[in-house]
């Protein structure tokens, strides 16, 4: 058995990378890091769109075939009325690689209002918490975090482009990264995506 010493490995042609078989990969370990981060702040109106409004996106080429993809989310958002009742605030919230849900309840998240698929979400509420509603200022200024991770297995070929995408459904108008009362106030929205060895 011969053994190879280098120092470096460059790709030959631009944008291509250096694909290596699987073999040179110790299962689990992380091969690369694809993040992507959203600073701005939207007050998105009811979602009529099949797919849903698109929070965060991201893409990542495989290096290796039949890796495995650990995604983590963090959606930043404010709180959507003072209303006593908040029934007419649905929220859900799913992630897609290219068209197909991936890592959300199956059999459990079956609601369908704003356009909502109705299955394979990873959050879902259908009355909004509205903390704090009856102080001084209510809720107008503050914001919150949902946080979601998933490993996802593709099954694809070295060289493959999958896109990640995380989705809003909303029944009423959504405040992301910004709280109600104004852009001024807010957070930050992030995606990381991990190509794992299989």
């Amino acid at each position: 058995m011969s053994t190879l010493y280098v120092d470096n490995i460059t790709e030959k042609s631009s944008g291509h990378g250096v694909v290596l078989p699987t073999k040179t990969h110790v299962p689990g370990a992380v091969i690369q890091v694809q993040f992507d981060s959203y600073l701005g702040s939207s007050a998105f109106a009811a979602n009529t769109a099949a797919l849903g409004h698109t929070l965060l996106t991201k893409a990542i080429t495989t290096k290796i075939a039949n890796s495995k993809i650990y995604i983590s989310a963090q959606v930043c958002h404010g709180v959507g009325g003072t209303a006593a009742n908040m029934d007419s605030h649905d929220v859900t919230y799913g992630t897609y690689r290219d068209t197909t849900l991936v890592g959300g309840v199956s059999g459990r998240n079956s609601r369908t209002t704003g356009t909502a698929p109705g299955n394979g979400t990873w959050y879902q509420t259908d009355v909004q918490f509205s903390p704090s509603r009856d102080f001084l200022y209510g809720n107008d200024y503050d914001v919150y975090y949902k946080y979601y991770q998933c490993l996802d297995s593709p099954s694809g070929a070295a060289g493959t482009t999958y896109t990640y995408r995380v989705a809003l459904f909303n029944q009423a108008t959504h405040y992301h990264n910004r709280c109600r009362a104004n852009a001024s106030g807010g957070g930050i929205s992030t995606m990381t995506l991990m190509e794992v060895a299989p």
